[in-house]
């Protein structure tokens, strides 16, 4: 797990870096300066950001952020309690108060983890008698067609595999959801769920989700978005 921490005091970054030490296998960077972070921020797994920077507020940073990354967690330093209101547009997974710093990022890195681990999870396929896997993060949607199952990635291209939509839900990959007979959806490339009861996919594709599983499939949406959610 690797993580950016972007705080100007050097006390605060000190008093961080003293927590973070105490987990292992989590590495950080911690950035002074907003330009040299932004150059590299989509590298992180999750960002600790403090709020209230010289150079800029660290809101507006992370609305630069949300532009790149819908989906990375944003955790707000402060000591100032009355900016959480102002947070919630950028939608962060967490606010941490100075005052309070071990305590609560402690509770923070106890939903952090276990979160980051189910986003790091692998999808195993076979093509042409080779075994292959691929970070599941890059998947948008999987759809049923006929004796194959086609794949549509990130990066907009498009992989055919013989697998059947039972497979991938055994494989049970974290956010993804089988949303009507043909496909199976990663509720993180969603942009919105439509009044036409569809989801709006990153894609610009918009796929109809079926009736009868329009229940169960808002209620799993909302339990994955009440993972990623300010706490």
């Amino acid at each position: 797990m690797h993580l950016a921490v972007v705080e100007d005091h050097i006390e605060d970054v000190m008093k961080i870096k003293q927590e973070l030490s105490k987990y292992a296998n989590v590495t950080y960077e911690t950035f002074e300066h907003i330009q040299p972070f932004l150059e590299c921020c989509l590298s992180f797994d999750a960002i600790f950001l403090d709020i209230d920077m010289k150079e800029e507020s660290g809101i507006v940073l992370a609305q630069q952020i949300r532009k790149k990354d819908k989906i990375i967690p944003i955790i707000f330093v402060s000591y100032h309690n009355e900016y959480i209101n102002d947070c919630f547009t950028v939608h962060p997974f967490y606010f941490i108060r100075k005052d309070k710093l071990a305590i609560e990022l402690k509770l923070c890195m106890d939903d952090l983890i276990p979160l980051l681990k189910n986003n790091q999870a692998i999808f195993n396929y076979t093509k042409n008698g080779k075994h292959l896997s691929m970070p599941a993060k890059e998947i948008l949607y999987f759809t049923k067609l006929h004796n194959t199952c086609e794949i549509k990635l990130k990066d907009q291209s498009l992989l055919k595999v013989h697998i059947t939509l039972k497979q991938i839900e055994e494989q049970g990959l974290f956010g993804f959801y089988k949303i009507n007979n043909s496909v199976i959806v990663n509720f993180a490339h969603i942009v919105m769920l439509q009044q036409d009861a569809s989801f709006l996919m990153d894609d610009g594709t918009s796929i109809e989700i079926s009736r009868r599983k329009k229940e169960n499939v808002s209620n799993a949406y909302q339990e994955y978005l009440r993972c990623l959610s300010y706490r």
